[in-house]
């Protein structure tokens, strides 16, 4: 009887399912997945690679290939720790400075969330629920109110700049149909690179306010322990 064989995208998503079914809260240590990783003949070079690559890259995104960036990027993760006054109120600040935003703060329960419009162009919403031991985060934040005023500005500019071309074009050895189509595609370009520089980064700054939530997160998961002598010191005045 042959083997049964699995594409790289069903081998990934049978990965995933067995290591849920496995761990109660979730999540996977990072020993547990070398040692997997090993068992499975991987290399640790490469599995180290896969880490260091999914820590820095930005969040779930939805691309535009018409700009170049994404117009969409969202979150969905959970880390161990406890969602403490401390945790928050620092969470708060960290996006408020990242993303030059006061925004409005909600609470009911066990969520905590925080929202602001980005001057109505990139809006931004962060939702924190405590879920026995874990906390788990969604954050989403959408660019469509950004790329369509980046079209709006490119307009003036391409309108402008084709009635200058209409007069004075015809003058040129390029004529006047080509230098008008150089000048349209200039634009378009200089227009979709800062859409795309600006996108990128805002998913990058994004990316890093959620790993300073799992830094702290962390803190709050593990009780600092006292080395010996020093326990035993403080047993023994006790």
């Amino acid at each position: 009887m042959a083997e049964r064989r699995f594409t790289e995208k069903q081998t990934a998503e049978i990965l995933r399912l067995a290591v849920q079914g496995q761990s109660e809260s979730g999540l996977t240590s990072e020993s547990e997945l070398r040692a997997a990783a090993q068992e499975m003949g991987i290399s640790p070079e490469a599995i180290e690679r896969a880490i260091a690559k999914t820590e820095s890259a930005p969040p779930g995104t939805s691309y535009s290939r018409m700009w170049g960036g994404p117009m969409g990027i969202a979150f969905d993760e959970s880390f161990e720790g406890e969602l403490t006054n401390d945790v928050w109120e620092e969470t708060i600040a960290d996006a408020r400075k990242t993303f030059g935003d006061e925004g409005t703060i909600s609470e009911r329960e066990n969520v905590r969330e925080w929202t602001c419009t980005g001057g109505g162009l990139v809006p931004i919403q962060l939702t924190l629920r405590q879920q026995k031991g874990t906390v788990r985060l969604n954050a989403s934040s959408r660019l469509d109110g950004l790329a369509t005023m980046t079209g709006v500005l490119a307009l003036p500019v391409l309108l402008i700049g084709m009635a200058l071309i209409g007069k004075f074009g015809g003058r040129t050895p390029l004529g006047m149909p080509l230098f008008m189509l150089l000048f349209v595609a200039l634009v378009l370009f200089v227009a979709r690179h800062l859409f795309s520089r600006y996108s990128h980064g805002h998913a990058e700054s994004m990316n890093l306010v959620t790993r300073r939530l799992r830094s702290r997160l962390a803190e709050t998961s593990t009780e600092p322990t006292l080395p010996v002598d020093q326990a035993e010191e403080e047993h023994l005045n006790a």
